[in-house]
């Protein structure tokens, strides 16, 4: 069935008298019947509004959360859709124009113009509803239906007609649904915008709690970073204040005078010491420590001589003990003096250790006697060399042997109000290492350990202090050594002196403490060094080296041999190790220890590891020895 055939079965022929055919000339005029007289008249606009509501409900429906309206917040899209059917949907204007050209469109006319008087022919039982919901469908077969039960016009006009009412009410139903989805678009935009404007809102209102919330927590951060920096300066001021009434009590036991450098007072600063260190070692473990001073504490009241006899009467009955600290003296002493006898080396050691003894006893005497009686302990036997080197006005490097008595130059140095500062290892007991170097400053100076670096012994040079170095201990691989002569002996020595006096323009004194168990007196020994350095650093060393020779001459006892001096080697191919019996392993006793080539390097070398790298090469040395004693060998026969 066509859609004209469906249009004209879809109504019955009893409001036919509704149809406007009569405005044509053709027809006649219809008479209203009783019940379209009775039927109360409305308005066009009454009519119209009951089309527009269905889309519009429709509409909300399709649309329930707006996403048309957020899409199309100005409504753009519905303008255009409402002049769209504007063009589309013939005006009242273009149809009255044509029915006067051309007849038979009026009779068009008529019948498109039939389903906006259909409403009006509606009885009062089933009156017209604005705010019904209707689709855009269903309205469009209402006006179909009514079109359809129009009176039947003239056969020849039977078709036309029906063609023209299909496509004037798919123009009328576009139009209607246009106009109501701009008009829906119209409503739901400002809902959209003040769902946006109120989101801004949120936004903004969300953004401005985080900002106050990160600028409380900056103020708070700011305000415990102040607080901390407050407690940190205040902290720096009790320990400033701390130092200072140290210092002041420092300097009213040495006499009231300040050290001075040449930039000025206190320029230089302790390195890697801390005077008040003490208050950190008192836990338990350390006041064996503690109590060992507090012996020394009453030993420095006992008169130097009996303490002195007491020494001698203990030290032969603790020389006859196999230690391994007796096993490096003797290794050291059969390395340097091999032509002496075994009763010479326990001679020695005996004498070593009455002077170990002795020293130990008299520790305490710079820190627990009046400086007076301190005073009065030494004998200075060339002081004419000292104010020879004072008179020079540059800083003085004093190079001082590892005596038993070397902290005694010391405190000579500072009662005598120079400016010092001392350069020493640190010990492995922290509260004699605090001990030894708190006496060693308690009459004025800094102290230095070699830890803190070589940069602030430079410092201290260039400001006018006199430095207080040792420089005859081997330090091991771990520090650049350069190997010297010490009592025919290749020994390891850091090239650290002749550096320092040639980037500081200072003078070199070599300064020999001894003790004289006779005149129960310390002597000192000066001897400046002229022209030094010279651009040779192991010929500068090999000076220093033989002038401790000079000065120890008489009285090797008193020289530390406990040490390890020549355990760094130049080439262990052709050197062997003087202490090979003192590493206390199972068998060092069955090890017969090589001590000549300690001292003069093998023709032969030993087998080392691959790749093996010697400090110096001693390959063309030992091949020349070798054909030296050859020659010797062969001049005999």
């Amino acid at each position: 069935m066509s859609n004209t055939d469906e249009l004209k079965t879809s109504q019955p022929r009893d409001n036919c008298a509704s149809t406007p055919v009569a405005k044509t000339k053709a027809a006649p005029k219809a008479q209203p019947t009783a019940a379209q007289k009775a039927a109360p008249k409305r308005k066009a606009s009454d009519v119209k509004a009951a089309p527009k509501a269905a889309p519009k409900a429709t509409a909300a429906k399709a649309d329930p959360k707006g996403t048309a309206a957020k899409a199309d917040p100005k409504g753009i899209a519905a303008k255009a859709a409402s002049k769209e059917a504007s063009i589309t949907a013939p005006t009242v204007a273009q149809k009255a124009a044509t029915a006067k050209k051309d007849p038979s469109a009026a009779d068009t006319t008529a019948t498109v113009s039939a389903p906006t008087a259909a409403p009006k022919a509606q009885s009062p039982a089933d009156p017209v509803k604005t705010d019904a919901k209707v689709e855009p469908k269903e309205e469009a077969k209402t006006a179909t239906a009514t079109v359809a039960s129009a009176p039947k016009p003239a056969e020849q006009n039977k078709a036309e007609p029906n063609a023209e009412v299909k496509t004037e009410v798919k123009h009328q139903s576009k139009a209607s649904a246009a106009a109501s989805n701009a008009k829906a678009s119209e409503d739901t935009a400002p809902t959209s915008a003040n769902a946006a404007e109120s989101a801004a809102a949120s936004n903004a209102s969300a953004a401005s709690s985080a900002a106050s919330a990160d600028a409380a927590k900056a103020e708070s951060t700011a305000s415990a970073n102040a607080a901390k920096a407050e407690s940190t300066a205040s902290a720096a001021k009790e320990d400033a204040s701390d130092r200072s009434k140290a210092q002041a009590k420092a300097k009213a036991k040495s006499g009231g005078k300040k050290v001075m450098g040449s930039g000025g007072e206190e320029d230089v600063e302790h390195a890697g010491f801390d005077p008040d260190q003490w208050q950190q070692l008192l836990d338990v473990k350390y006041w064996p420590s503690w109590i060992a001073l507090g012996i020394l504490a009453v030993l420095a009241y006992v008169p130097n001589r009996i303490r002195d006899l007491f020494a001698i009467l203990i030290a032969y009955p603790l020389s006859l003990i196999n230690i391994r600290f007796k096993k490096v003296v003797f290794a050291n002493l059969r390395t340097a003096f091999p032509e002496k006898s075994e009763s010479d080396y326990k001679e020695i050691y005996r004498k070593l250790l009455t002077h170990a003894i002795i020293t130990g006893f008299a520790f305490g005497e710079g820190v627990f006697l009046p400086r007076f009686m301190v005073e009065r302990s030494w004998i200075v036997k060339n002081p004419e060399v000292l104010k020879a080197a004072l008179d020079d006005k540059r800083p003085i490097i004093f190079c001082v042997p590892h005596t038993f008595s070397l902290d005694r130059g010391g405190l000579y140095l500072t009662a005598n109000r120079l400016p010092m500062f001392g350069v020493a290892n640190d010990q492995s007991n922290p509260v004699f290492n605090w001990f030894m170097n708190y006496q060693r400053v308690i009459y004025g100076g800094t102290m230095h350990t070699r830890a803190a670096g070589f940069r602030s012994i430079l410092k201290a040079l260039k400001q006018g202090r006199h430095c207080y170095f040792l420089c005859d201990e081997d330090l091991g691989d771990d520090v650049p050594n350069v190997f010297t002569d010490f009592y025919g002996v290749p020994k390891a020595m850091v090239d650290t002196l002749p550096k320092m006096a040639r980037l500081t323009k200072s003078q070199v004194v070599v300064l020999t403490i001894t003790y004289s168990i006779s005149k129960a007196r310390y002597e000192l020994e000066f001897t400046r060094l002229d022209d030094f350095p010279s651009n040779d650093v192991v010929a500068d060393l090999n000076r220093v080296n033989k002038v401790f020779e000079q000065h120890l001459s008489g009285h090797i006892e008193q020289y530390m041999w406990f040490l390890r001096l020549f355990k760094t080697r130049p080439d262990l191919r052709y050197f062997t190790d003087c202490y090979a019996d003192c590493h206390g392993t199972k068998d060092a006793n069955s090890i017969k220890v090589d001590y000549y080539h300690r001292r003069v390097p093998l023709f032969e070398p030993q087998i080392v590891w691959d790749g093996y790298v010697p400090p110096k090469d001693y390959s063309e040395i030992a091949a020349k020895l070798k054909a030296e004693e050859e020659a010797k060998k062969a001049k005999k026969a």
